[in-house]
């Protein structure tokens, strides 16, 4: 066969085969778009790190450990708190993009102590940090509780995901406080003006109808005035349900346009660790985090009333 008639030949095969079944043709103006993404898994850290100065010898190595967890876990979202010193939230945003969670918020810059970090795998659109107004009585800072010099409030932060923007709320309200064992907290009443600031937070965070998620070291029980009154007003829900007797939550809201499903929830980070060979296994904070694999899907739009009779 000669080289003109191999030539030929192969130009009629090309040409055909953008005929065969299955394959692509170019894209022409007017052609629908393709269709978008349905569903997003994701999987959501909330750790509270008692990152607390002057406390611990052993601070630097408890956050290296720390920032190792957060590639064994592969989550795709993470909320911190009590991460104060600036060192630490240096430490853990290096580890989290080692993680693969290169996008970083950190309100520190512009107030001072609020010890919330988050790390994403999806981009941040906005961010801004709420303060708190309410942290206590000054004077319970002279006895221990510490909380009063905190700026706690809620970081409040929009993710762009491939199903569409998601907010997040990261908080740490007011420890408990009681002049001796076994009296009333006193301290119930200003987180539940902390619950109010973060009512306040949700809805601004899913203006628009976007879903939410919100994370953090509540300071109460899922049963407390704080988590009933939280939950009236906003409509979230616990990813591990209502019982048991912990502190730290990952919370979701659904949104018309998308919903989650709760695949799991549950505490990880709860044995001790050896934090060098040969060393006595201690904890890495003194709370447990909490871990939710969620799946966020798309819901199908309203469909409008087919009876076009009109109302009379």
């Amino acid at each position: 066969m000669s080289t003109f008639l191999r030539l030929a030949v192969l130009a009629v095969l090309a040409a055909g085969s953008l005929l065969l079944p299955g394959a692509a043709l170019p894209a022409r103006a007017g052609d629908p778009a393709p269709d978008p993404v349905q569903t997003l898994d994701l999987t959501v850290l909330s750790y509270n790190v008692h990152g607390v100065p002057f406390i611990d010898a052993d601070m630097d190595r408890r956050m290296a450990r720390i920032g190792l967890a957060l590639a064994e876990l592969a989550p795709d979202v993470v909320a911190l708190q009590e991460v104060w010193r600036p060192s630490d939230a240096d430490a853990l945003a290096t580890a989290g993009r080692e993680a693969g969670l290169p996008h970083v918020v950190r309100l520190d810059a512009e107030r001072a102590g609020s010890g919330l970090l988050v790390l994403s795998r999806f981009p941040v659109a906005a961010s801004e940090f709420r303060p708190f107004p309410d942290n206590g009585d000054l004077w319970r800072a002279l006895v221990g509780h510490v909380d009063r010099l905190a700026a706690k409030g809620a970081a409040i932060v929009r993710l762009e995901t491939p199903l569409g923007p998601v907010a997040l709320v990261d908080t740490h309200c007011v420890a408990a406080f009681r002049r001796e064992r076994g009296a009333p907290d006193e301290m119930v009443t200003h987180r539940l003006s902390q619950v109010r600031v973060l009512v306040a937070a949700l809805e601004s965070a899913g203006a628009g109808g976007v879903p939410a998620i919100l994370c953090g070291d509540l300071n109460a029980l899922p049963g407390s005035a704080e988590l009933k009154l939280l939950r009236a007003r906003t409509g979230l829900r616990d990813t591990m349900g209502e019982s048991g007797r912990r502190i730290d939550y990952v919370l979701v809201r659904d949104a018309p346009a998308a919903a989650f499903e709760v695949l799991s929830a549950g505490l990880a980070l709860t044995r001790r660790v050896a934090l060098e060979p040969g060393l006595t296994p201690i904890p890495l904070s003194d709370h447990p985090a909490v871990l939710a694999r969620l799946r966020l899907r798309r819901q199908p739009a309203p469909q409008a009333n087919g009876d076009s009779t009109p109302p009379r």
